[in-house]
């Protein structure tokens, strides 16, 4: 075999394991991530675990994440009870639910109760703040342009002269 032959093959033999890895590449982003994990192999000394999350199109800080447990299905009683008080009393608030499981041999924080309303998506029905109140004792004006059709640019002017009040 000639050398040139031999540069060739070689050449050859690259360009067809390069399709074959762009191939995997391509099918393995399909896969699950756990199903991922499940291929990296810490213990191989011929492909560093860098170079296999590379290829797998793994972050290596997700091999090391541990889920935390959620609160919720352990407390699967007291949800259902919260459930049960807001259906019955929407208006109360997380004191007075907590009052209320205690009540019923409950005894649970209202910050957990919080969290677990929060969960939920249960929100506290309660009248809004009246911020305004109209004082009898001030001068109504009528509104004049009532009546009038505004056809053109400066037919009618407004200005207004109401002044924030200043702290004292």
């Amino acid at each position: 075999m000639s050398k040139k032959y031999k540069v060739y093959s070689a050449y050859r033999e690259i360009g067809s394991l390069t399709t074959q890895i762009n191939w995997l590449k391509k099918n393995l982003m399909k896969l699950d991530l756990t199903l991922k994990k499940e291929f990296l192999d810490k213990k191989n000394k011929e492909l560093r675990l860098n170079l296999q999350c590379k290829l797998l199109n793994v972050n290596k800080s997700s091999l090391y994440y541990k889920k935390k447990p959620s609160m919720f299905p352990a407390r699967s009683e007291i949800i259902q009870k919260i459930a049960e008080i807001y259906a019955e009393l929407p208006f109360y608030r997380i004191r007075r639910t907590q009052q209320e499981l205690l009540r019923q041999g409950y005894k649970v924080g209202r910050d957990k109760i919080g969290k677990i309303r929060k969960h939920l998506k249960l929100k506290t029905f309660y009248p809004a703040p009246k911020t305004t109140f109209k004082n009898n004792n001030h001068v109504t004006y009528q509104y004049l342009l009532k009546d009038i059709k505004i056809e053109r640019v400066n037919q009618a002017w407004a200005t207004d002269i109401s002044v924030p009040q200043q702290a004292a």
